[in-house]
Parts: C-alpha cells; sequence; structure tokens
C-alpha cells in the first residue's frame, strides 16, 4: 500500500482503529490517514525533526508522538493541537508505547 506523505519519507506508521491509519514522518509531520481512500484526514508538525514513533489513541481522536528531540505529545489530531506534552532526554533512544490499562492509556 503505497501513500504520499507531503514532507520527507514516512519513519513509523501505526493502526487507530480498523479504518485509519496514522504515519510519522522523518521531517517531523504526523498524519492521520483514512484507509478507505488513501486520503489524510489531517496532517500537522508534530515534531522539530524525526517522530520517532507515533500511536493512534481511541479510534484516531487522540495521538502520542515521539520526536527524536526528547519530546512526547499528545495530540488532538481534528485540531492539530497538543493536549499533553512532556520532555525526556532518554525518549532520543528509546520507543514510548501505550498500553492499555483498564479502559486507560497508560504510559
Amino acid at each position: 500500500v503505497a501513500f504520499s506523505q507531503s514532507q520527507g519519507g514516512v519513519y513509523d506508521v501505526s493502526f487507530a482503529g480498523a479504518s485509519r491509519l496514522m504515519s510519522g514522518g522523518l521531517e517531523g509531520d504526523a498524519t492521520l490517514w483514512d484507509l478507505s481512500d488513501r486520503r489524510p484526514l489531517s496532517s500537522w508538525t508534530a515534531s522539530e525533526s524525526t517522530v520517532l514513533s507515533i500511536q493512534g489513541l481511541d479510534g484516531g481522536r487522540e495521538c502520542l508522538t515521539q520526536g527524536k528531540e526528547g519530546l512526547l505529545q499528545l495530540w488532538d489530531p481534528a485540531t492539530k493541537s497538543s493536549l499533553w506534552q512532556t520532555h525526556t532526554d532518554a525518549c532520543s533512544f528509546a520507543r514510548a508505547l501505550v498500553l492499555p490499562s483498564g479502559g486507560e492509556a497508560t504510559l
């Protein structure tokens, strides 16, 4: 399956429900895709460098990105706004992961 990322190349992908895909790019862009027509529903700058990991949450209504600069951010793809963020030096080489915990997401 080929998707046309607007900036640079794709570094990471994550499913966000049955019909949506999230992609994080080498140039810091994050994109929410509709798999039925392979078109972006939303695209925004999520990092000042590479998006090392991206995870779609709640069917794509939220998204966690990890930038190479060590910034973890929770996003609302519909408004392209950051809902939460934290900076950690450990994230420049390790991958962030969200695990379900009794109906809540745990980082």
